[in-house]
């Protein structure tokens, strides 16, 4: 779903929560390839058209290129943690 996310893109937050959230996924899944991420694309949305490889729909592609690159850059940092009942959604 955050691969997929149509945020505005004045909405700089929500870009980089989506694009911070969605590496810390592929840091806890060990999915950490384009065709890994395409593969469970493909999984989730069987019926999505633009994501078979090579004629990926370009918004797709840029998307997941964006994710691999920041996964890139977030290599040495910690592998993230949560504990559930902790988070925002959670807390009175």
């Amino acid at each position: 779903m955050k691969i997929l996310a149509n945020r505005v893109v004045e909405d700089t937050e929500k870009v980089e929560s989506d694009l911070k959230d969605a590496v810390a996924l592929m840091k806890v899944t060990k999915l950490t390839t384009e065709q890994l991420l395409v593969d469970l694309l493909r999984e989730c949305y069987p019926n999505l058209p633009g994501i078979v490889v090579p004629t990926m729909h370009p918004r797709i592609k840029a998307k997941i290129d964006t994710l691999l690159d920041e996964h890139r850059k977030a290599e040495n940092e910690p592998d993230p943690t949560w504990h559930a009942g902790t988070g925002p959604a959670t807390r009175p």
